[in-house]
């Protein structure tokens, strides 16, 4: 028995295009009633699931455009664009009108992109807007952003050649794309990273030399280790790393009962309803200085009253600040707090995000840290990272590797023990005395000959971290309010694409860069 696609439907929609600017059009489905198959531009629907047409994509081909949502359509090149100017702050050119003001950009967000694009093209928009075209021609915020998810989605399906099944239902594209953001974001942890087993001239020296504690595969590595105050909002529990339910709350769901007790650490009373506190005077007044504090009239104040006004004229009309004023900390700052008396009235956010760069510049790990940079967490993200002994690096930089080292030679079975510790010259020079003997007898580099050349230069970048974070840390205005699947997307999404390009710029540099195979590494 033979079956036919049946049930034409079509509806209108905005094609977002790169140099013509918002075009309207119309896009049709096809259904099978032998299959039950409904058959759309892009993908195919089955059994409540969308399955993308990826499997005659090769590694070299992307689709000409992607449906972001149901009547929202993107060229492929317009959203890489959006991304190249996302993660490099490149000139971008979308339109005749940005090419002539050669418009730099830097760190352009969802929504100014949106924007730069709305601006190129307003005479297109303001015209389909008097013809009363049914959908949307002004491009948003999350219009970008689901385009780019979906995108890298896209891009890593056919690198990898695995197919994208998404679910059909769900209220919105971002929450389909949710379960396959977190899929990716555990599939990209530790030694599975793209370019973990990167090597090149800029990073490694070839070595025919035997030592199996500092040898890899017969190079010696250098990796650089630093850490950049940027995170999301997380749970107020110390330690606790479970996502939050919604970034209104203060604790996840396992703590959430917490929500309802008071703010201050050491009270266990129920909070009242409408506060963060009990009744208790001493804890009300503290959630009332905490919210005062928030406000412009709380700053404004305590200018007035910290003499940043000196014209008595001037003064004449101002009331004498009241005794509950300077109580409450206008003229005086209040005394710290014992560490018992600690309240939790706003969200906490995770400590750092640490890179593990090496020295050409790639970035091979990244881990967010929620409580500090502690040694002990550095030591768990080398672990992580470096999971094999052929793995690990031969030199590790760090700016407290002095520490770190103290710590290991108090553990001789750690395998990290096999790393060599050196720090780079300038926390070397102005952050470590000249009176810490252990530091200079363990973590000089001069006590390394593989990190001096012949002509007496420095074999590797010891900085290359901290110049990578330099560019890393700006996404902090971009990601700090992200949801936590989201924000390690972005953030693994712009390291990715920043490798790739540094990786173009090794191989002009002449710096031969490849992969040393990660089979081979992660074999014990």
């Amino acid at each position: 028995m033979s079956y036919q696609l049946d049930n034409p439907k079509t509806h209108p929609v905005t094609v977002f295009t790169i140099h013509h600017g918002p075009l309207p059009g119309y896009t049709s489905s096809l259904y099978c009633t032998g299959c039950r198959t409904t058959y759309k531009s892009d993908y195919y629907i089955q059994n409540d699931k969308r399955i993308y047409y990826l499997d005659h994509f090769n590694p070299n081909e992307r689709p000409a455009f992607l449906q972001s949502s149901k009547h929202i359509f993107m060229e492929w090149r317009l959203s890489s664009y959006f991304a190249s100017g996302l993660a490099f702050a490149w000139y971008v050119t979308l339109s005749r009108l940005i090419m002539m003001l050669k418009l730099s950009l830097t760190r352009v967000s969802m929504s100014n992109s949106a924007r730069i694009y709305n601006n190129a093209h307003q005479s297109i928009i303001g015209a389909y807007k008097h013809s009363n075209w049914p959908t949307t021609t002004t491009l948003t915020g999350p219009h970008v952003s689901d385009a780019f998810y979906l995108r890298a989605l896209i891009e890593h399906c056919i690198k990898t050649g695995s197919p994208l099944i998404m679910s059909n239902s769900g209220t919105s594209q971002a929450e389909r794309l949710r379960p396959l953001l977190e899929e990716r974001n555990k599939l990209w942890q530790g030694p599975n990273r793209p370019e973990w087993d990167h090597c090149c001239d800029g990073c490694s020296i070839k070595t025919y030399a035997t030592d199996p504690a500092n040898i890899t595969n017969g190079w010696i590595r250098s990796m650089v280790t630093d850490g950049v105050t940027m995170g999301h909002p997380c749970c107020a529990v110390p330690h606790c790393e479970n996502a939050l339910a919604s970034h209104r709350l203060r604790y996840c769901p396992a703590h959430s009962a917490k929500e309802n007790e008071c703010s201050l650490n050491a009270c266990s009373n129920p909070a009242e309803k409408g506060f963060k506190t009990c009744s208790n005077p001493q804890c009300r007044e503290r959630e009332e200085r905490y919210d005062e504090r928030k406000t412009a009239m709380f700053q404004l104040k305590r200018r007035l009253l910290s003499g940043y006004i000196k014209d008595n004229d001037t003064l004449s009309f101002i009331p004498e600040p009241t005794s509950n004023e300077i109580a409450v900390g206008m003229h005086h700052p209040p005394a710290k707090s014992s560490s018992n008396t600690r309240s939790q009235f706003g969200r906490s956010r995770t400590h750092n995000e640490q890179l593990c760069v090496g020295s050409c510049g790639i970035i091979i790990g990244r881990k967010t840290f929620f409580a500090s940079e502690g040694i002990e967490n550095v030591l768990n993200f080398w672990r992580e990272l470096f999971p094999s002994r052929r793995s690990k690096p031969s030199f590790m930089w760090f700016d407290n590797n002095c520490s770190v080292m103290k710590v290991l030679r108090s553990r001789p079975e750690d395998p990290l023990n096999q790393m060599l510790l050196p720090v780079d010259v300038f926390h070397f020079k102005s952050k470590h005395k000249e009176s810490d003997a252990f530091c200079g007898n363990h973590c000089n580099p001069l006590l390394f000959r593989h990190l001096k050349t012949s002509d007496n230069k420095w074999t590797f970048n010891s900085s290359a971290a901290e110049q990578t974070n330099a560019w890393f840390g700006k996404f902090q205005a971009i990601s700090r309010e992200l949801r936590v699947d989201h924000y390690n997307f972005l953030l693994d999404e712009v390291i990715a694409m920043r490798n790739q390009q540094r990786l173009g710029e090794l191989e002009r540099e002449g710096k031969k860069p490849f992969n040393l195979g990660r089979e081979s590494l992660l074999r014990v």
